[in-house]
């Protein structure tokens, strides 16, 4: 049997469509980013001022970059948006740098933690 392919948007996307909402970091966000849009059009603003509304919205509802499962959520947040057009490339590629350099960072993290560990 042949299933219909529905054309993406971020408005209606569901988990059947696409599996990254299975994580709760970017379910959250793009919850987070679809009522924004809504709330934004129900105050009479226009699509595009919605829809750069939500935008931040999605940004400020990512996980924190501390931490090895927040950078990863942080990371798959920033994945999602860019897939479906949220974000533009070039805040995409900033946001990835700062994912990047908070990664190096907790790289380290255990190493030092086992060092005081054995001089304990």
């Amino acid at each position: 049997m042949i299933k219909a392919i529905r054309p993406a948007t971020a408005a209606n996307l569901e988990e059947e469509d696409a599996p990254v909402l299975n994580n709760p970091a970017v379910a959250h966000c793009a919850e987070v980013w679809k009522t924004t849009r809504q709330q934004s059009l129900a105050n009479g603003k226009p699509e595009y001022k919605a829809l750069q509304d939500a935008a931040l919205a999605y940004c400020a509802a990512m996980p924190l970059l501390s931490g090895h499962q927040n950078i990863s959520d942080f990371i798959a947040c920033v994945g999602y948006s860019l897939a479906i057009e949220i974000i533009s490339k070039d805040r995409a590629a900033t946001l990835l740098s700062a994912a990047r350099i908070a990664h190096s960072t907790t790289m380290k993290e255990p190493k030092e933690a086992k060092k005081q560990t054995n001089a304990a």
